[in-house]
């Protein structure tokens, strides 16, 4: 049904380091353009320029103008170094807080070119072609009853700091500010006897947060991780699915297949904003969004809670089927994280599917220790399997698309 040894090989093939922009993620891009060519197939490419402003230097300024602001009114020199402070900050933020709501469109800043490569096949049932060979640019354009997207992104990266220190940062800064926050508030209202003491536990927020906002800043982009796990395996898995469906007869009737592999996702998911950009006429009440990023050794599964029907009719059926394949489903009304192409479209744009991952694995992504002995090839397997099960269910039931 689907073979193990094509998914171990395509794992091994993609697992290099491949840093966005780089001739590295240019080596993957054409890794998998030659595996789609082999199957007589005929990928849309879709070249694009980005910047490394927004996931890169963003970040790291936003964390230092506030905490700056926050320390200078914790600080209280006078009103009126508080009030030019404040109105400088808020100068900055404003326009990036605008610019950043497309970052895709940025130009400034370091800029680099990457690629997105992707391609459709039409359903079992589909008789205008009668050969996939036959697909040109305009054929990805004509509609079937619904579209399923296979996601997966080609490049990887290493940072400075451990996955444990960064989380520990971040949540330094956030607990922190919060505090600071809420001192500052009650020091304005409360009686003088207490101000030492408030000043006193603000002293110490204000040096986790400064100890904190350093540890954002220093920690850098690199390109010495392998990247097995974050994201060979995502890439080995729409592959695996991908040499399945080649096949017309294994296909749903109902569903054109997407398989959509993107570049310059580790820098500010950069590769799906352009493909929405350019195939957003999607519609979301029949289509379906499958990412997998970083599947190692177990499968848990992450669904947006939405009160839509078609969130509902989703969630409940695949919580059925998970439950049989012993995989973990998360389901969340906030979607936490913007580096993601599940997140994207699952949650930014309310999308329609699933994103999979494993939480146990994630300690080493990012890291020079995402090597593929952190990856089973049975789990990816089995995810592929589990996919095909659940599209099969999906395809036949007249609830759907």
């Amino acid at each position: 049904m689907i073979d193990k040894e094509k998914i171990e090989q395509t794992l091994k093939e993609f697992s290099f380091p491949r840093l966005s922009g780089t001739k590295s993620e240019m080596g993957a891009f054409q890794a998998a353009k030659e595996k789609i060519e082999d199957l007589g197939l005929f990928p849309q490419i879709q070249e694009f320029t980005f910047s490394t402003f927004y996931s890169r230097v963003y970040s790291k300024l936003s964390a230092f103008l506030l905490f700056w602001l926050m320390f200078i009114i914790f600080l209280n020199i006078s009103v009126l170094i508080t009030i030019l402070n404040s109105l400088v900050i808020v100068g900055i933020f404003i326009p990036l807080l605008i610019i950043t709501r497309n970052p895709e469109k940025i130009k400034f800043g370091k800029t680099f070119k990457s690629h997105n490569i992707y391609l459709k096949l039409k359903p079992n049932n589909d008789e205008k072609y009668k050969s996939d060979k036959q697909f040109t640019k305009e054929s990805f354009n004509d509609n079937g009853r619904g579209d399923v997207l296979f996601l997966c992104h080609l490049d990887s990266k290493s940072q400075k700091l451990t996955i444990n220190l960064r989380v520990l940062s971040v949540k330094a800064y956030s607990y922190s500010l919060i505090a600071l926050t809420t001192l500052i508030i009650i020091r304005t209202i409360i009686v003088r006897e207490l101000v030492f003491l408030i000043n006193l536990l603000g002293l110490i927020c204000i040096v986790i947060l400064a100890i904190a906002t350093f540890l954002i800043i220093i920690n850098f982009s690199g390109n010495k991780s392998n990247g097995a796990i974050d994201n060979a395996s995502g890439i080995a898995i729409v592959f695996g699915l991908l040499n399945y469906y080649f096949n017309r007869e294994t296909r749903p009737k109902k569903y054109n297949l997407w398989f959509v592999f993107t570049g310059a996702e580790e820098t500010g998911t950069m590769g799906i904003r352009n493909f929405y950009n350019s195939n957003n006429s999607f519609d979301k009440k029949s289509s379906l969004v499958f990412n997998f990023d970083s599947i190692g050794r177990n499968i848990d599964a992450f669904g947006k809670l939405s009160n839509s029907y078609s969130h509902k009719k989703f969630n409940k059926l695949f919580r059925q089927e998970a439950l049989k394949a012993d995989i973990t489903y998360q389901l969340s009304r906030i979607s936490i994280g913007i580096h993601s192409d599940g997140v994207f479209l699952l949650g930014n744009k309310n999308y329609v599917g699933a994103g999979f991952g494993d939480e146990s694995v994630y300690k080493y992504i990012h890291s020079t220790q995402d090597t593929i002995d952190k990856v089973n090839t049975s789990t990816l397997q089995k995810l592929c399997e589990f996919i095909v099960n659940l599209l099969t269910k999906i395809d036949k039931n007249s609830n759907y698309p």
